[in-house]
C-alpha cells in the first residue's frame, strides 16, 4: 500500500516519488492510502500511479509554480503542456531518482511549513536536498535553511575522503564560496584522477531501487574538469622537480661534499621506475608523491680519516689499551644524506601555492 504525505491538505497536485521504501523523516503526517478500484487506476507517462512502493505527496500547484520554474512548466498549460486532472481531482506529477525524505523537506520549505523543516541535517542528507534543489531550480525557497544546516556541520575535512564530493556539491549549489574553495583545494591536492567531461557523483544520492548513477549524475562537469586540470598541472610540477634533480645529479652537479650523489641518483631513479609517473597522471595524487619523496630513506655512512700509515709500511693498529670501537668512533663520524633535504624547499613552495577553485569564476562559466 502506497503512502500519502500531506504538505497541503487542500492540495490540487500529487507529487509521486517512485520506489519510496520509507516514510519521509519530517514532522508531517504520513498515512496509508487506499488502493483505488481498477476502474479508478490511471496511468501517468505509461506508469501505474498506484505502485505499492510509491510515496505520494499532496502539494499546491501555486506554491510549486512560484518556487520552481521546471515545476511551473510541467503544471502550465502553455508550451503545449496539458496536465490532466486524475481520478482524485488532482494533477499527478511523477518524479524519479530523488530521495523521498529530501523531497518532502524541500516541499515543506517552499510551502512555508517551517516547523516541519529540520533545524539540522547531516551532510549526506543536505547533498540529497541539494540534488533536488539544483534539478528543479528552487534555491531561493531553501537558501535560508541551507545556510543554517551548513553552519551546524563541522568544517570540511582537510583530508580527502568520501565526503569531499558532497562538500563540493553542497557548497556549489548553495553558493558557499569559502567552503567551495576549501573542498576543491582538498580535491586538487589530495584526490586521485577525475575523468574529464564526467559529472561529479555522490554515492547514495537516493535510496530507490530503480536509481542508477547514469540516470542521475550531478551536473558539475565544469567543476570536475577544472579540478582535474589543476591536479594534472600540480602533479606535473612535482614530477618536473624530480626529473630536474635527476638531470642535475647525472650532469655532475655536486650536492654533497661527501660523495653521496651517486647513491642519491640511484634512489631517485629507482623510485621513478617504481612509481611509473607518466602522463596522464592517473591513480596518484600530488600529496601522495610529495609524501613518498619525503619518506625515501636517508642514507647513513661513517666517514673520516683512515688509520695513519706506519713508516714500515703497515697500518698503525690501535694500542692495546684503546678499544678498537672507541678508536673508530673517534676517527669516523656518522654522515646523513638523503633526498628530503634536496626536495623539501621546492615541495614546500608548491604546497603553499595550491589553491581551490573560485566559485564566482565557475558560475560565470
Amino acid at each position: 500500500m502506497s503512502k500519502v504525505y500531506e504538505v497541503d491538505p487542500e492540495a490540487d497536485t500529487l507529487i509521486i516519488i517512485s520506489g519510496a521504501q520509507q516514510a519521509p523523516a519530517t514532522n508531517g503526517t504520513v498515512v496509508p492510502s487506499k488502493r483505488p478500484r481498477k476502474s479508478d487506476v490511471h496511468v501517468v507517462n505509461g506508469v501505474d500511479n498506484n505502485q505499492p512502493d510509491d510515496l505520494r505527496i499532496k502539494a499546491s500547484s501555486k506554491h510549486l509554480s512560484l518556487a520552481s520554474r521546471p515545476l511551473r512548466n510541467k503544471l502550465s498549460t502553455a508550451n503545449g503542456n496539458s496536465p490532466t486532472v486524475q481520478y482524485d481531482g488532482r494533477v499527478h506529477l511523477r518524479i524519479e531518482g530523488y530521495d523521498p525524505a529530501a523531497v518532502t523537506i524541500v516541499l515543506n520549505a517552499l510551502h512555508g511549513k517551517s516547523s516541519r523543516v529540520p533545524k539540522s541535517l547531516d551532510l549526506e542528507t543536505i547533498a540529497k536536498v541539494a540534488s533536488f534543489v539544483q534539478a528543479f531550480q528552487c534555491h531561493e525557497a531553501v537558501e535560508a535553511y541551507a545556510e543554517r544546516w551548513i553552519s551546524r556541520l563541522k568544517t570540511p575535512p582537510t583530508k580527502y575522503t568520501s565526503e569531499t564530493a558532497s562538500w563540493i556539491f553542497v557548497s556549489y549549489v548553495f553558493q558557499q564560496p569559502d567552503l567551495f574553495r576549501a573542498a576543491t583545494r582538498t580535491a586538487i591536492s589530495q584526490g586521485p584522477a577525475l575523468p574529464v567531461g564526467q559529472s561529479l557523483r555522490i554515492p547514495g544520492t537516493v535510496t530507490s531501487k530503480r536509481y542508477s548513477p547514469e540516470s542521475h549524475a550531478l551536473p558539475l562537469t565544469a567543476v570536475t574538469d577544472a579540478i582535474e586540470a589543476r591536479r594534472q598541472q600540480l602533479v606535473g610540477k612535482v614530477v618536473s622537480v624530480i626529473h630536474s634533480l635527476v638531470a642535475e645529479l647525472k650532469d655532475g652537479t655536486v650536492f654533497c661534499t661527501q660523495g653521496c650523489d651517486l647513491l642519491l641518483l640511484g634512489s631517485l631513479v629507482k623510485a621513478l621506475h617504481q612509481w611509473d609517473l607518466s602522463e596522464p597522471y592517473t591513480g596518484v595524487s600530488f600529496e601522495a608523491i610529495t609524501r613518498s619523496l619525503r619518506e625515501l630513506q636517508d642514507q647513513v655512512w661513517y666517514v673520516g680519516a683512515p688509520f695513519p700509515r706506519n713508516p714500515n709500511g703497515a697500518d698503525k693498529a690501535p694500542s692495546s689499551s684503546t678499544p678498537v670501537r672507541e678508536e673508530r668512533k673517534e676517527r669516523f663520524a656518522a654522515h646523513y644524506c638523503g633526498i628530503r633535504g634536496l626536495v623539501n624547499p621546492k615541495l614546500y613552495s608548491l604546497e603553499v601555492s595550491v589553491d581551490g577553485l573560485d566559485l564566482d569564476d565557475i558560475l560565470a562559466g
